[in-house]
């Protein structure tokens, strides 16, 4: 299950067998790339490049500078295709979604390597997180419902939203006994995933994210996606 390469080589999307979930011990940066339009996510992925680009205290970006830059242009050219029907719309959303794993891909290795420390994670041209945002047990995501998208292969997830949370884990698997990986990160509660298999079904949990790491999952939603249609 895929969040593959794109053909650019940004790491746009991640696949389930091969995701390395990274458990995060100190949560400060205030990324809240998800919420942003996408003009706004534009200028806020720009200046991330800007500000740590030739930084010391990220020496080797993961993902690339590069490859963040191209997702960039390709998500601006897509949104400027627009009004262009129901194709340029979904080009668009597709450009927008890897854009966003990258992004959120950027803030773990932001995280990691500010170690705690705001002013290395300022210095990322991202936003740290208020000192007064809650820490402690936090409630489960509830009520989580997988749909197919009209984009082939795609999911929409979407769950009640948690208060007080920082973000969510979003994990799938194609079989449960053999673990579940993480395959993004949101700060929303909703998703879409793109690149499944179709003909196949998938289980689906999240889980709350708070300072003190990641909370309890919600109930696993299933969903058995459609074969193309002749």
């Amino acid at each position: 299950m895929k969040k593959n390469k794109n053909k650019k080589g940004g790491s746009a999307k991640r696949t389930v067998c091969q995701h390395i979930a990274v458990f995060i011990v100190s949560f400060i940066v205030k990324l809240g790339f998800h919420l942003l339009t996408v003009p706004q996510k534009i200028t806020l992925a720009r200046r991330v490049v800007e500000f740590m680009t030739g930084n010391p205290n990220f020496a080797v970006p993961s993902p690339t500078l590069a490859d963040i830059t191209t997702a960039i242009d390709a998500l601006e050219l897509a949104q400027q295709a627009l009004p262009g029907g129901p194709a340029a719309t979904e080009i668009r959303d597709l450009r927008e979604a890897e854009l966003d794993i990258l992004m959120s891909d950027l803030q773990i290795y932001v995280e990691g390597e500010a170690k705690g420390d705001p002013e290395i994670a300022l210095s990322s041209g991202m936003d740290i997180r208020d000192s007064k945002s809650p820490i402690g047990i936090l409630n489960s995501p509830e009520t989580l419902v997988a749909k197919q998208a009209a984009a082939e292969g795609s999911v929409k997830l979407k769950w009640k939203a948690v208060k007080k949370s920082s973000g969510y884990r979003i994990e799938a698997t194609t079989n449960p006994a053999q673990g579940w990986p993480m395959v993004y990160q949101s700060e929303k509660a909703s998703i879409q995933i793109y690149d499944l298999t179709p003909g196949t079904k998938y289980y689906f949990r999240v889980a709350t994210l708070s300072h003190a790491g990641y909370e309890g999952y919600s109930p696993v939603a299933t969903l058995r996606l459609s074969l193309p249609q002749d």
